[in-house]
């Protein structure tokens, strides 16, 4: 059976990168798209884009926090 094609959200075929964080940084990066209730891949994509700006960021966390 042959690998499933990788689609994103924005209608492009997903490519594999490999990107070094440190533990902390993996840790924040998980607490982040835990609250945003996205993926690791979907966080740093949004980033890529500016989609995700860390005033927006905040207040969509501090909103997740308050439920």
């Amino acid at each position: 059976m042959g690998r499933k094609a990788k689609t994103a959200v924005h209608g492009m075929k997903k490519k594999d990168v490999t990107v070094t964080l440190t533990p902390e940084g993996v840790e924040m990066l998980d607490i982040k798209a835990n609250l945003l209730g996205i993926s690791r891949s979907e966080l740093i994509e949004r980033i890529a884009r500016g989609q995700v700006t860390s005033d927006s960021e905040a207040k969509r966390m501090g909103e997740l926090l308050r439920t």
